[in-house]
């Protein structure tokens, strides 16, 4: 199974309603565009999909650098500026290794 469908899986358990998959938005290409429907507050997150080799993750190799961190920021900053509906919007992250194990979770980075 590709990482990206395990991670829509994943969302879908902690109850997320998947939006968009692999768009671009503002610049960068987002994974995943994701809406937390358990909040009271609508919460939209852009989750970044990583599949990695459990060692190389494990020995602290990064999953994200701060060039792409910083294009998620941007992009999210134009697209809160230019919808009157988005609000609260996130960056997550999902790093699976080569068995398809979820080896990290974070909903906002």
């Amino acid at each position: 199974m590709v990482t990206e469908d395990l991670a829509v899986r994943f969302l879908r358990e902690k109850r997320y309603v998947i939006l968009a998959r692999n768009t671009r938005v503002y610049g960068p290409e987002i994974d995943i565009l994701a809406l937390n429907i358990e909040s009271n507050e609508k919460n939209y997150t852009f989750f970044e999909v990583k599949g990695v080799r459990k060692a190389n993750y494990l020995s602290g190799f990064p999953c994200l650098s701060i060039h792409q961190i910083n294009r998620y920021r941007k992009a999210m900053a134009r697209l809160q500026a230019k919808s009157k509906k988005i609000m609260n919007l996130n960056m997550g992250l999902l790093v699976f290794d080569e068995q398809g194990e979820l080896l990290e979770f974070l909903p906002v980075i």
